[in-house]
């Protein structure tokens, strides 16, 4: 399962979720601007240190957790049951959101 942390006026998240589409690759988008994601939001961006856009969280088939965000914290966060990796471009995003969900 695949979620997308999105803010309404970012280009580059619309960008991801178009070739998400695309490649008719399922997600939930969750707008970090809503009021009703607040709590869910901050967790994120204070366990990345980034309020950068988009984030994504997969739960992969591996039963591991993968936070996939452009910057942040470059800390490790396995001992909280994540596994954060970095991307530098739509299509590097992609080809990791490949990677995990295969």
């Amino acid at each position: 399962m695949i979620t997308i942390y999105t803010l309404p006026t970012c280009t580059y998240c619309s960008k991801v979720i178009e070739e998400l589409n695309k490649l008719k690759i399922a997600y939930r988008n969750v707008n970090a601007d809503a009021p009703d994601n607040s709590d869910e939001v901050c967790t994120l961006e204070d366990l990345l240190h980034t309020a950068m856009y988009p984030i994504l969280k997969i739960r992969a088939k591996d039963h591991l957790t993968y936070i996939i965000s452009t910057n942040g914290s470059r800390e490790s966060f396995e001992d909280r049951g994540y596994t954060v990796v970095y991307y530098e471009s739509i299509s590097h995003l992609l080809y990791l959101i490949q990677k995990t969900i295969t």
